[in-house]
């Protein structure tokens, strides 16, 4: 009997009680809104409406972790959160009566927007996705890239791009882009068996040092192109393009042309200094018209071009004197004229590697497999340079 009357008074307490909570959230007439003011990176910050009466102490909870409690003021700044990352919380507000309200809140922090380093992307999806408005550099490579909408945002890209192995046809999105010359800035382009069209990089090509344009089957012209006046190396090679932009620049690094239907090498007639020169396979070249002020070359090749005849076009003198060069011509069936080459033999040396006892390891003079294979001193002869 004892234990019954003890269970119904437990009861009688426990339901006033319940009668009293209910009655103080029926009195608060108080909703808290909180608010999202601000995103970054790695930090937000939230704020919350104030009641007219009463004094409130505030309780903030991110992701079911209490970050403060006690707040007297109505505003609270998360940081050190993470990068395009979603959160949610409440907010309590809790007056001297024990009168309690709450509010909700998520928010997610800013995707990172500006890449420091070089990234690269190899599918479709990862395209789609890209979040970015400028990088230093960006590397598309992969079959399953078939087009490049999702970097409609991109704004700036510092110092390389490269478009590999993708079927991507055109660059057009990115025609806006801004770039900065920089000394480290390249540009790659190779093995895109859909694509027509570079002109989207044409402002790059205005930024870039480093060109490489190779193996896209499709890829007819690039004449919109301007290419940037200190320009190192080029490479263009096995595309069916026709003719290319006339070069403002007068010392390179490296050109390399090869299997390019060009009948002139027009392209480059302002240079007058280049470290390398290399011809391969160039169906339609039958001599070096166009190169009309190149001087200096201290590593000439010239191989497998069927229809080659002459060296001539091409001053090819040196004002230093006596530089140890290299020079290939090989393969060329038709090539019975060396006597563009005169002065240039005459005011070079060819380079020879020894050993550290003096032995001959290479020497770089080798003519071989053309119409006529003089030796050295028959190049430098004015009588002897040609059949």
């Amino acid at each position: 009997m004892k234990k019954l009357i003890a269970i119904l008074s437990l009861l009688i307490i426990l339901g006033c009680g319940s009668d009293d909570d209910a009655s103080s959230h029926e009195n608060n007439n108080f909703v808290l809104i909180v608010t999202i003011d601000e995103t970054t990176l790695d930090s937000a910050t939230i704020s919350w409406n104030t009641p007219t009466e009463g004094n409130y102490l505030y309780r903030v909870v991110l992701n079911n972790d209490i970050l403060t409690d006690g707040l007297q003021t109505n505003t609270y700044t998360f940081t050190d959160l993470n990068e395009n990352r979603g959160y949610n919380g409440t907010v309590f507000a809790v007056n001297q009566n024990g009168d309690e309200t709450f509010g909700n809140y998520s928010f997610t922090t800013e995707p990172l927007r500006d890449y420091p380093g070089v990234l690269r992307l190899t599918t479709q999806l990862e395209v789609d996705n890209f979040q970015y408005t400028s990088v230093a550099g960006l590397e598309l490579e992969g079959q399953d890239i078939t087009n490049i909408d999702g970097l409609a945002n991109l704004d700036f890209v510092k110092i390389r791009f490269n478009l590999i192995n993708t079927k991507v046809s055109n660059l057009d999105v990115i025609s806006n882009m801004t770039f900065v010359p920089d000394y480290r800035s390249s540009i790659e382009v190779s093995n895109n068996n859909q694509l027509v069209d570079i002109n989207g990089l044409s402002l790059f090509f205005l930024a870039g040092y480093d060109i490489k344009i190779e193996n896209n089957p499709l890829l007819t012209q690039i004449d919109d192109i301007q290419f940037h006046q200190e320009v190192r190396d080029v490479i263009i090679s096995n595309c069916p393009i026709y003719s290319i932009p006339v070069m403002s620049t007068q010392e390179s690094r490296y050109l390399y042309l090869e299997n390019l239907p060009l009948t002139n090498l027009n392209a480059f007639s302002n240079l007058d200094t280049t470290g390398g020169l290399m011809l391969v396979e160039m169906p339609n070249l039958n001599n070096l018209s166009g190169l009309n002020e190149l001087k200096k070359v201290w590593s000439f090749r010239i191989i497998n071009n069927p229809v080659f005849e002459s060296f001539e076009g091409a001053p090819l003198l040196f004002s230093a004197p006596h530089p140890n060069v290299y020079f290939t011509s090989h393969l060329n069936q038709n090539l019975t004229n060396y006597c563009g080459l005169t002065t240039w033999m005459n005011n070079t040396y060819i380079h020879i590697d020894y050993d550290y006892d003096g032995n001959i390891l290479e020497h770089h003079y080798k003519v071989s497999n053309n119409a006529y294979n003089p030796i050295e001193t028959q190049i430098e002869s004015p009588t002897e340079c040609s059949l």
